[in-house]
């Protein structure tokens, strides 16, 4: 699914989680808060190749981190950014309740 299409279905109160496909790492749930349209291609991610039109706002309460995640959910894999079934996010949001926390590293000044 196209980039600007995945921006114009996520709005203020989604709920996000963070994939990382390298370290197979899921931590959650992020709640957006606000969205900035038209940003510079690669302003979020560290590669230009990536070009996401929308910055988001977020909040959390309490996060949490799931170790090897596609063992568990094997449809992280299938798409760089995929959008979650509310099945699919009902399941990431019950396991990550009882995945250990993750802990924020402080920024070194």
């Amino acid at each position: 699914m196209d980039s600007t299409v995945i921006a114009q279905r996520i709005g203020t109160g989604s709920i996000l989680f963070l994939y990382n496909p390298d370290s197979k790492t899921l931590i959650g749930p992020f709640t957006v808060t606000s969205m900035e349209m038209d940003l510079e291609p690669g302003s979020w991610v560290p590669d230009t190749k990536h070009d996401f039109p929308t910055k988001f706002g977020v909040t959390w309460e309490e996060l949490h981190e799931v170790q090897n995640a596609p063992k568990e959910f094997p449809f992280l894999e299938k798409t760089p950014s995929c959008t979650l079934t509310e099945t699919q996010t009902h399941l990431l949001l019950t396991v990550l309740k009882t995945a250990p926390p993750f802990e924020l590293e402080a920024e070194s000044e």
